[in-house]
């Protein structure tokens, strides 16, 4: 395998690197860096739901109740637009 090295510039200098290759996935659904397979998949796995993440995390009511406690936060674009200062 290759050396990689890499500088890190000063504090407060921006530097542009050279453009790299783009990864894509391959026909076998693995992440391929030009035409190097990688070997991993870019399936990804089945995750919990966010009602699920919310009782792990500490929720206690139903799953209406979490629906409901859903629509209580109102218009989520506005929610992001301030968060992020743009409208998806």
């Amino acid at each position: 395998m290759a050396e990689v090295t890499f500088e890190i510039p000063a504090p407060g200098i921006i530097k542009k690197g050279l453009d790299g290759i783009t990864p894509h996935i391959g026909e076998n659904g693995h992440w391929y860096i030009g035409c190097i397979d990688t070997g991993v998949s870019a399936a990804g796995q089945d995750g919990i739901s966010a009602y699920e993440s919310a009782v792990t995390g500490g929720f206690t009511g139903t799953l209406v109740e979490f629906y409901a406690s859903l629509s209580s936060i109102g218009n989520i674009n506005e929610i992001l637009n301030d968060i992020n200062g743009e409208i998806l």
